[in-house]
Order: structure tokens, then sequence, then C-alpha cells
């Protein structure tokens, strides 16, 4: 918005108090993914800790890229030592959440998707 052309009206309803805000802030926020006891035990029992391990966040996506990167600090924090930086790539507009994919037995990678909220 330009601020020195576009108009808008607020209203404001049930207003305790004080006066309606001269700045109005509009996101379309959705709920942020964090590493949880869940998420860390099911890492734990499908990635051995001497693997390599490749995670990709999808493009453009902030919210997967700062799970992915949550995901990294948990691994190298619980004793897994090749764990790469966080990549981006360009996943199908259709998948969500996260995944898993073992390359070999000894090298895996990490799929940070949409969330799907």
């Amino acid at each position: 918005m330009n601020k020195n052309t576009d108009k808008f009206n607020v209203k404001s309803f049930n207003q305790k108090g004080g006066i309606t805000a001269g700045v109005v802030n509009i996101s379309n926020s959705k709920p942020q993914r964090r590493m949880n006891d869940q998420v860390g035990e099911s890492l734990k029992s499908k990635i051995p800790k001497q693997a390599i391990i490749k995670i990709m966040s999808a493009l453009g996506d902030e919210e997967a890229d700062t799970f992915a990167y949550d995901i990294k600090n948990w691994m190298i924090e619980n004793g897994y030592q090749n764990v790469s930086d966080v990549s981006l790539a360009a996943f199908s507009h259709s998948l969500t959440g996260q995944g898993i994919r073992a390359i070999n037995d000894n090298e895996y990678e990490i799929h940070v998707y949409r969330s799907g909220n």
C-alpha cells in the first residue's frame, strides 16, 4: 500500500479503553511447526546418527524454512554430525508436511514441505 494515497476504514468492536490503532497490521499468519519429542523420536528411529543428512525446505515458504532450521539444530544438538545446511527446493505444490528419503543406508534427505494449514 502507498500510505500517501491508499485509504481504508477500521472498525473496532468490543474495545475496552484506549483508541483504535493508527497502524493496522494485516497478516495471513498460519500456525508454526516446531520441533517436539514426537518429531525427534521419529527422526531417531529412522535416521542413524552417523548418516549423511541433507535438509531441504520448500522454496518461498518462510514457515517451512524455519522448521527446517529447527530440525537441523535439533539434530546437531542430539549427536548427528553430518548434517548439511538447509537448502531450498521447488517441491510439488500438492506436498505438505515433511518426509524422509533414504538415498542409501548412510545418506538421507529430510524434505520440509508447506505446512498444509
